[in-house]
């Protein structure tokens, strides 16, 4: 009897130690600025090193500051065969993409110049490395097209240009020193709507796009308030230079106050990744007033309360999404064996994170604490919040890499998973 308690007991310790999850480990922490300026991306190389653009006009490599103005103002990044890439803007007409060497060195290798003028929205626009046969970049804009409505096109022109207008991605191929066709990405939307896309991914030949269609106006004049936002996906092949696979993959109700007059919109965050061709998406949303000033949400971190979604592709197209917690700024990365990551910043301002192994999600875990409201609220423009985002990579140690606004500074911290 005693032998049979001893083992059940065995058993139950090991099944228990079996399911507890190893807590993460911070294992070091780096002061990238005493300032928290809005994060624009974290880009890791073959070695290693970070860089972290904090501002259009500042940048840091490796935790130091580089002149840029010889450069222009940066606008995009990416890595390419394990070095990284960083794309400016000198002006309107021109455009210089610059490797690092020799640490924090920057070199330009492509200079475009006199590209087709009025055609991009200046610090809208990216620049993405495509492999593949083509092996080209391909630089990603907008143009702000007038309604095909007649009467509505009729109102832009004899307005001078503040009518209704609708937001068009652009992409164009570059080679060499030249910018080739610059033409509007047919993505399958309807005519009257706008487009914005949050998110790219590159592959083989291929480009995908994640971002909104919606038929919401710019400009002056009265708002539809009753237009839902879509979360869209685009897949366009290089090689065959068209667009190839379309989805809808989830669509938000408008949100109305408690008169029901007023239309309250979405500030997205969308986070994508890959593994295997295997496509995975996470997105989550802050609600705010978009009509007056005066009736602005109070921005306060108790008040996060928005769902965090995770939709995955296996090739056949975007699964129902799923709740899988609750916050913002979500963060979806795909480690060296294609497990899936989702970090965000809950309303206790912790930074949580969960894993998907063999298509089952752990519980959620604390990865770091302390991040406060005026960490994540940069501030109000035009009657908008604009939210502090976060950005991780993965090292080749499997150690996830985040860069974010910690007690009003910014913060590299590389953290230890399970």
């Amino acid at each position: 009897m005693i032998k049979k308690c001893y083992w059940k007991i065995l058993l139950a310790v090991l099944s228990m130690a079996y399911n507890v999850q190893a807590k993460p480990k911070v294992v070091d922490w780096t002061i990238l600025s005493d300032t928290p300026l809005n994060v624009a991306g974290l880009f890791i190389d073959k070695d290693n090193k970070t860089f972290v653009k904090a501002a259009g006009h500042s940048l840091w490599i490796n935790n130091n500051q580089v002149k840029i103005d010889q450069y222009g103002y940066f606008i995009n990044g990416f890595v390419k065969y394990g070095t990284v890439h960083l794309v400016f803007r000198p002006d309107e007409q021109n455009i210089n993409i610059c490797s690092i060497v020799k640490d924090i060195a920057l070199e330009e290798h492509i200079v475009i110049e006199d590209f087709p003028a009025g055609t991009v929205v200046l610090g809208e626009e990216q620049v993405v490395y495509v492999p593949g046969e083509s092996d080209a970049y391909y630089l990603l804009g907008y143009r702000k097209q007038t309604s095909s409505n007649p009467v509505e096109a009729m109102k832009f022109w004899i307005s001078g240009g503040h009518g209704i207008l609708y937001d068009k991605p652009l992409l164009a191929e570059i080679r060499g020193q030249k910018l080739l066709s610059y033409e509007m990405l047919r993505y399958g939307g309807k005519t009257n709507e706008s487009y914005r896309i949050k998110e790219v991914l590159t592959g083989k030949d291929k480009i995908r796009f994640f971002g909104f269609r919606t038929q919401k106006q710019i400009g002056s004049g009265n708002y539809p308030y009753n237009i839902p936002d879509v979360l869209y996906y685009t897949e366009c092949n290089t090689k065959k230079k068209k667009v190839v696979r379309t989805q809808d993959i989830y669509e938000k109700s408008p949100y109305f106050n408690e008169e029901g007059k007023l239309r309250q919109s979405a500030y997205w965050h969308v986070s994508a990744d890959n593994f295997n061709d295997d496509l995975f998406l996470v997105f989550s949303w802050h609600d705010y007033h978009s009509a007056k000033r005066t009736d602005i949400i109070e921005m306060k971190m108790e008040n996060i309360n928005t769902p965090i979604y995770y939709s995955q592709n296996n090739g056949k197209g975007f699964g129902n999404a799923e709740i899988i917690g609750k916050g913002i700024l979500p963060l979806a990365r795909a480690d060296s064996v294609g497990n899936i990551h989702v970090i965000w910043v809950d309303s206790n301002g912790n930074v949580v994170h969960k894993v998907k192994k063999d298509d089952k999600w752990s519980n959620e875990q604390f990865i770091l604490n302390g991040v406060d409201a005026e960490d994540v609220w940069e501030g109000m423009c035009q009657g908008e919040w604009f939210l502090q985002n976060m950005y991780a990579e993965f090292d080749s140690d499997d150690n996830l890499n985040l860069v974010f606004t910690s007690n009003r500074k910014l913060v590299l911290a590389k953290v230890k998973l399970d």
